[in-house]
């Protein structure tokens, strides 16, 4: 139950200064959902040492079960990749954090039951309604914009409490399909009316953020929620996409990846290149950054303007290029397993807010794989540490209804 607790916390504390915050020189406070976190492996080892042989039977459990085989070599490959790294202190680093959020799925999946996973829910919809209304305050107010961040028109995005405004896009895509189903569903009036509510915040909230990437996220996300629950729904992302397309930012910002990204396709051809160059091994975790003034130091026709350590804008690229063979077909598995335990749920769970919940998901899911091909949102913890969490409860609850 301690362990619970813990985790509400940390869902409702992520969002909340995420990069942590500078008092003048002297002193900085760590970020609140990485402290959490800290505190909730913590209380995981006293757990292993009262609980040794549950530990062993789960761990056993895990290694037999492709999501758990397919994240622990991922996760060799990520400490082997260390040794051959140029920069060995990124390496170390996302090495650990990604150790940190196996250790947070391991968790969730052997210590969260039915009832708390409707817990872990409920809260994650209450930060998610938080940092909505403070989006539209934001936007209101001008509190918190930064100036680096501007629409065509020279209208700064809003970004939240995240650090650009793209992450906060992609935070409101895991969200937003979840709140759908809960309008649709719902038993009372004034729960769809407060969901509605929601919805529309955050709808404006994604416009204002000007993030081209999650204006498709929804249309993708839209189109997986349609063939998952009803046809239906494409009527209404009909109309959806007909007014956004209307508007002249939104249809501005879409047609910029329709006649194709300039930069983004000559920082991709660095990551083949060096695909092409490393395909066994990879470059080494987290060095694409290092790596990239380097190649195009070497290959001039991979330079644009003044880019440099410049990251990959492709999560699947960033693990192919920097991680190999082995470590990209690994992280294939690991996206393949997620779909499919997350469809479990949808067919086998019965419960009513669970299944809502995970309906919606597999579409926020679905945007927010599609949303990698062109960010590196996996590497975001204060986004990806949701996806996470809600995959783990999936899974435990697959365990759970076998």
């Amino acid at each position: 139950m301690f362990i619970y607790y813990i985790l509400i916390g940390l869902i409702l504390l992520y969002p909340i200064m995420p990069q942590g915050l500078n008092i003048g020189n002297i002193h900085k406070i760590p970020a609140l959902g990485d402290v959490m976190l800290f505190v909730l492996i913590l209380a995981f080892l006293v757990h292993i040492i009262v609980f040794r042989r549950e530990f062993i039977n789960n761990l056993l459990d895990f290694f037999k079960d492709f999501m758990g085989l397919s994240f622990t070599v991922l996760l060799l490959i990520m400490i082997i990749s260390i040794s051959y790294a140029t920069d060995k202190t990124i390496a170390i680093t996302e090495s650990a954090r990604f150790l940190s959020f196996i250790i947070l799925y391991f968790i969730i999946k052997y210590s969260i039951d039915r009832e708390e996973v409707k817990g872990l829910i409920n809260s994650y919809m209450v930060i998610f309604t938080v940092i909505n209304i403070y989006g539209i305050f934001q936007k209101v107010t001008g509190y918190g914009l930064l100036t680096g961040y501007a629409m065509a028109n020279g209208v700064l995005r809003i970004n939240g409490t995240f650090d650009n405004p793209n992450t906060f896009a992609a935070f409101l895509i895991i969200g937003i399909f979840p709140v759908v189903m809960f309008i649709i569903r719902s038993k009372y009036v004034y729960q769809r009316i407060v969901y509605g509510i929601l919805l529309i915040m955050a709808l404006f909230n994604i416009y204002f953020t000007g993030s081209r990437n999650s204006f498709l996220g929804i249309l993708v996300g839209g189109v997986i929620l349609s063939l998952v629950y009803s046809l239906y729904f494409l009527i209404g992302l009909g109309a959806v996409a007909v007014i956004g397309f209307a508007i002249p930012q939104v249809r501005s910002r879409i047609l910029q990846i329709a006649v194709g990204d300039e930069g983004r396709i000559q920082i991709w051809r660095t990551a083949l290149k060096m695909i092409q160059e490393h395909p066994l091994r990879g470059i080494g975790n987290g060095n694409f950054i290092e790596l990239y003034d380097s190649y195009v130091a070497k290959y001039r026709y991979l330079v644009y303007k003044n880019y440099s350590h410049y990251p990959t804008h492709n999560s699947y690229l960033k693990i192919e290029s920097e991680l190999g063979i082995v470590g990209g077909l690994s992280f294939i598995s690991i996206i393949v397993n997620t779909i499919i335990k997350i469809k479990k749920v949808i067919v086998n769970i019965e419960d009513k807010k669970i299944n809502l919940f995970y309906v919606g998901f597999f579409a926020s899911a679905s945007a927010f794989l599609f949303m990698n091909l062109i960010e590196n949102l996996f590497f975001v913890p204060t986004v990806v540490v949701y996806f996470w969490i809600f995959v783990a409860a999936a899974d435990g609850l697959c365990d759970e209804q076998h």
